[in-house]
């Protein structure tokens, strides 16, 4: 370190090397650096920070797993799914849904057919007697 630096600590333990003569314009140019480096970690930190314990909503379990809401709510559509009605909402709890995850291994998990492209059995018998049968995919 030559003459014309000075260590400082920052809270979080990383130095921070300052010239010793700084002007009161420099001065606020670095502390604002510093600060805006510092709220970005921080906001960083929060928005990858799951929730372990105690129940949340779909779009913050789906953040904490790291899969789409979409999944989440495929998911949900099985029955040993761990999900808890609060009020008339669904919550869950991360912990318990990345387990389960976990215990059923990596599956795909499939779309219902909307009501507009699903056909029951007794349509399906119907066309088949006048000759005609259900093609399954199509375009829109």
């Amino acid at each position: 370190m030559d003459q014309s630096s000075k260590k400082t600590d920052r809270p979080h333990g990383a130095a921070v090397l300052l010239p010793v003569s700084v002007d009161l314009t420099e001065l606020g140019s670095l502390l604002r650096v510093a600060v805006r480096e510092t709220i970005r970690e921080e906001l960083a930190a929060l928005r990858s920070a799951a929730p372990v314990d105690g129940l949340t909503d779909k779009s913050s379990a789906a953040r904490a797993l790291q899969i789409s809401n979409a999944t989440l709510d495929r998911a949900a559509r099985e029955p040993t799914f761990p999900v808890h009605i609060v009020g008339n909402r669904r919550r869950y709890n991360v912990a318990e849904v990345r387990a389960w995850f976990d215990a059923r291994g990596r599956k795909p998990t499939t779309p219902t057919a909307s009501a507009s492209t699903r056909v029951d059995s007794v349509t399906e018998s119907m066309l088949e007697r006048v000759g005609l049968r259900v093609i399954a995919g199509g375009g829109r």
